[in-house]
């Protein structure tokens, strides 16, 4: 599954677009590009809700992508929250190729196979480009 950036994805122009793909519902923001010139980095918000009595095993496999997923070229950030048993991946990406990137490691193809029966819907995605980011 691409999120963005593949030759055959339309770039963004200021227009909002939800689709599902797969076992995932991605929504893309409107705000990183300007044109053909590119604004900054992108983030990608994953949310994921566990089955009942799954969420130890979505935990421990969501986990697992942290540290590699942090290690690759383009990765700013990857950092995962819980919320009331619902768990959230926060991440940061240089560009488009970087998600690409990330979504083509063995590690990222096996989380997804691994995780798609534990949970009770859908990973929600969002992916959306900076409009007003602090420094970090």
């Amino acid at each position: 599954m691409k999120l963005r950036g593949a030759s055959h994805d339309p770039p963004l122009h200021g227009r909002q677009a939800d689709r599902r793909a797969g076992d995932c519902t991605i929504a893309y923001g409107s705000s990183d590009t300007k044109g053909d010139e590119f604004l900054g980095h992108l983030a990608v918000i994953a949310a994921f809700e566990p089955k009942p009595g799954r969420s130890d095993e979505v935990c421990a496999i969501l986990q697992a992508m942290v540290e590699p997923t942090r290690a690759e070229p383009g990765c700013l950030q990857y950092d995962l929250y819980e919320s009331n048993g619902r768990f959230v991946l926060f991440e940061r990406y240089e560009d488009r190729n970087a998600i690409n990137a990330h979504q083509e490691t063995d590690h990222y193809i096996s989380y997804r196979s691994a995780i798609a029966d534990l949970l009770a819907e859908p990973v929600s995605v969002t992916v959306a480009g900076p409009v007003d980011v602090a420094h970090m």
